[in-house]
């Protein structure tokens, strides 16, 4: 974090909206793609909402703690 600061301080878009605002647009693709990842894991677990959940919010943490789950049994992927 401390090195992402120094940059932008160096460029002059501490602070400014634009910076802001493309944070937020990395921060939220970001959790839409470990997300998806994570639901794809997750529905061939029987956990698809944790696996979009984990996923999205620990990226590869939650990947391998959906893989760790046990599998629902009866479960049918739809």
């Amino acid at each position: 974090m401390y090195v992402a600061t120094e940059l932008a301080q160096a460029y002059g878009t501490y602070g400014s909206s634009q910076s802001t605002t493309a944070a937020v647009a990395a921060s939220v693709i970001g959790f839409l793609v470990g997300g998806l990842i994570g639901w794809l894991i997750g529905n061939s677990r029987g956990y698809p909402l944790a696996g979009f959940l984990l996923g999205g919010f620990c990226g590869c943490i939650g990947w391998i703690i959906v893989l760790l789950l046990p599998k629902k049994y009866g479960y049918r992927r739809s």
